[in-house]
């Protein structure tokens, strides 16, 4: 690893609350890797070798079913981890995971985070408490999909976008429209009459660039629910 990617790994949410020796102990043997987007880094039904966590980049996860294609299950950003579940439990993956945007991916040997769960009090916290803000973001999502039509989920997820990144009114969606609108439960064309049935609270922008002009009423339109 390269002294940056020692520093990016202490910031982690997994890792912030650690002590170093814990730390030390747990990457021991992990290493670090640049990967172009469209690389796979794991695919549904094998078994876990690793659990990744994204030091730089986006990834995509993925579920798939024979004859009916894929759709887009989440993203994830720079901080997070992937498919911990499967890791812990050494079972195969239910999704697979693609780089979406160049980045640095952390490998940590599937069998050390194994026995660091059994060993490492601190670690056991931490990883139960990054798997609960995970649960609670899962939960989100069904229920935006059972409970709201297609345009409060777009505007429930624009404001999930707005608040990871400070609250700022411009936010950048993390693939193309076509992919959003798949993680969104939604045809490309229910999208597009979604974006604009939000212009009427101050929602506009071109390609992957949106700009919320009241994040309040928008807030107020979908009744947002902060997974946090």
């Amino acid at each position: 690893m390269r002294p940056t990617d020692f520093e990016m790994v202490r910031r982690l949410p997994v890792m912030a609350e650690l002590s170093q020796p814990v730390i030390d102990r747990l990457i021991h043997g992990a290493f670090v890797q640049s990967l172009p987007r469209g690389t796979m880094l794991c695919v549904q039904g094998e078994t876990p070798e690793f659990l990744h966590l994204i030091l730089s980049g986006r990834v995509t996860l993925l579920g798939s079913e024979e004859g009916r294609g894929e759709t887009v299950v989440e993203f994830f950003e720079m901080g997070d981890m992937f498919v911990a579940p499967a890791v812990l439990l050494n079972a195969p993956y239910l999704m697979s995971a693609r780089v979406a945007e160049d980045g640095r991916i952390l490998f940590i040997p599937a069998t050390q985070v194994r026995r660091a769960m059994s060993l490492e009090a601190e670690f056991s916290q931490a990883m139960a408490m990054q798997l609960a803000r995970y649960w609670r973001r899962l939960v989100v999502q069904i229920k935006d999909l059972k409970l709201h039509a297609s345009v409060e989920r777009l505007a429930a997820y624009l404001n999930a976008l707005a608040s990871r990144n400070g609250g700022s009114p411009t936010v950048q969606l993390p693939e193309d429209r076509k992919l959003v609108a798949a993680r969104l439960g939604m045809t490309p064309e229910s999208l597009s009459r979604a974006f604009a049935a939000l212009r009427k609270v101050g929602v506009s922008g071109q390609g992957r660039t949106v700009t919320i002009g009241n994040i309040e009423q928008l807030r107020d339109f979908c009744r947002y629910e902060d997974a946090i």
